[in-house]
């Protein structure tokens, strides 16, 4: 290493020229070594930047969709219902699914094959399953759009859920009023006309047996 400390009166000598003539050429390599790569970096950097222009141009910009669709059951202890849409991806999309207005937790429900939403327990014939589909899918000219990806877990469930409620008849309020209504103990509605007078209604259980509840609405 060139020497640093000289006093005042000292001879420079031969050596002392060539080590530091030989510290310039060093830091002078050095210097040629980083522009080259510095310059490497940038040629990346713009060749990463063409190449989501042109992808944008070509393809247009991703947007969230989601699709949604209600499936009723046409046997008894049904499990399996395939979800509709053409372009879904099993490994990239992200599915939800609802029963009687309840949003089902992803170890209820699992997604097998290729289109297939299994239940983990079986329903009865006619009960209706809300399936909704979340996708980013490309905007292009004229509103086009081309299938794209939505990585799993990159939406919460509880964000999921309420905006399946929006898709039932009647928006979130028509969700809640039809969730109240399945709480009811006696939710349904009679009139004698004879009597002129209005009943409330619901079913009951007790030991395996079914029985009418019933009281006059005041």
């Amino acid at each position: 290493m060139a020497k640093t400390n000289w006093q005042y009166g000292e001879i420079v000598t031969e050596e002392d020229f060539n080590q530091l003539g030989q510290e310039v050429n060093e830091a002078t390599a050095g210097l040629a070594v980083l522009e080259e790569q510095l310059g490497e970096a940038e040629q990346s950097s713009k060749a990463y930047t063409d190449q989501q222009i042109q992808l944008v141009t070509a393809t247009g910009i991703p947007k969230l969709v989601t699709y949604s669709y209600v499936l009723a059951a046409d046997q008894h202890g049904q499990t399996d219902f395939e979800i509709p849409l053409e372009t879904f991806v099993k490994e990239t999309d992200t599915v939800t699914v609802a029963q009687n207005s309840t949003v089902l937790s992803t170890e209820r429900y699992s997604v097998v094959d290729l289109k297939i939403v299994r239940l983990a327990e079986g329903v009865n014939i006619g009960t209706e399953i809300f399936i909704q589909v979340w996708k980013n899918v490309l905007i292009g000219p004229d509103g086009a759009i081309s299938a794209a990806v939505l990585a799993n877990d990159t939406v919460t469930e509880s964000k999921m859920a309420d905006e399946m409620k929006k898709d039932v008849p009647g928006g979130v309020a028509g969700y809640d009023a039809f969730a109240m209504h399945l709480a009811e103990t006696m939710p349904h509605k009679f009139t004698d006309s004879a009597l002129n007078k209005t009943y409330r209604w619901g079913l009951g259980a007790s030991n395996g047996q079914v029985y009418m509840l019933y009281e006059e609405v005041t």
